[in-house]
């Protein structure tokens, strides 16, 4: 049997049944807008072999879509959106119609540093995630991405009559387990990820 190439759908491949694990990955992907193979593996997959072999047939149906990062040397790992039918999945979810869901097709395709942003964005909401697993006395309430999240407007240091647009890439809540108050933070990654890249703002 031939192999299925990795950059394009072909005719006649073989149906599948729709799991809740794979509704869970599109809706994982659609609240980051874009995903790693191996942070999908990381949250919802025991070996890489499963995981490349269910995202497979995700991409193949259409419920995600596939880009690639460039690279200099060796393949580039995909990276994953939603696409038509994770759409609907999505609306269905929510029970809201398609187009109250923020996603056109074209959106997927974006130029390489907003891509790799938003890929560094949702890696700590992945690592979060992760963390909160080995946790019993805290939980995440809410993960907003920067395209949900209410543009807050700020007066411009240098120019007293003009206003800024204050938006940070995510906006997230955690709530303790013992009687504590929820606490909201907003995120923002700044450019080239490192440990202090990333800032945390209390809301």
């Amino acid at each position: 049997m031939s192999r299925t190439p990795r950059n394009k759908r072909v005719l006649g491949y073989p149906r599948m049944i729709l799991q809740e694990r794979d509704r869970a990955i599109v809706i994982g992907v659609y609240e980051n807008r874009f995903l790693k193979r191996e942070q999908i593996e990381r949250l919802f997959f025991a070996t890489t072999s499963a995981c490349n072999q269910r995202l497979a047939k995700l991409y193949q149906h259409r419920l995600l879509d596939r880009l690639y990062l460039p690279v200099d040397i060796g393949s580039s790992q995909a990276v994953y959106a939603i696409d038509r039918l994770g759409a609907e999945l999505v609306a269905g979810h929510h029970e809201v119609p398609v187009a109250r869901i923020n996603w056109r097709r074209k959106h997927n395709r974006v130029e390489y540093f907003f891509l790799e942003h938003t890929v560094g964005v949702a890696e700590v909401n992945v690592a979060m995630q992760l963390a909160l697993r080995e946790r019993d006395d805290v939980r995440l309430l809410t993960w907003k991405r920067e395209a949900f999240i209410h543009r807050e407007k700020v007066a411009d240091p240098e120019e007293w009559d003009r206003k800024l647009s204050l938006i940070p890439d995510a906006f997230f809540g955690l709530e303790g387990l013992a009687g504590r108050s929820p606490k909201p933070y907003a995120l923002t990654i700044l450019p080239r990820i490192s440990p202090q890249g990333v800032a945390f703002r209390y809301a």
